[in-house]
């Protein structure tokens, strides 16, 4: 990727609800317009989320399947680690949820 391909990540922050997946009703910020990869590290498995309308929206895959491995050679392919989706990364989703409900969000 030449310096020309980076993307730079936006001066505004994305703000909205998770709709969809493990972040449901959950607050979400990107730095990027793209959207939201929350990942699972110790699963193996990730969730997009896509920024439309104020909120971002679970983007399941080819099959239909919100959940995804987390396989890094396909990610790269499909633009997922091409700096357009910033990433959030947990040792557990459900971590995400308890921090979330316990920092009030």
């Amino acid at each position: 990727m030449s310096d020309s391909d980076t993307y730079e990540a936006s001066t505004n922050l994305y703000i909205g609800n998770g709709v969809g997946g493990p972040a449901n009703g959950q607050e979400l910020i990107s730095r990027f317009a793209k959207g939201v990869l929350l990942v699972d590290v110790e699963g193996s498995r990730c969730w997009v989320y896509d920024w439309a309308d104020g909120q971002f929206f679970i983007k399941p895959d080819e099959l239909g399947r919100e959940e995804r491995p987390l396989d890094q050679l396909r990610m790269e392919e499909t633009g997922l680690l091409n700096y357009e989706y910033d990433v959030l990364a947990y040792t557990d989703p459900i971590q995400f949820v308890e921090e979330a409900v316990v920092d009030g969000n």
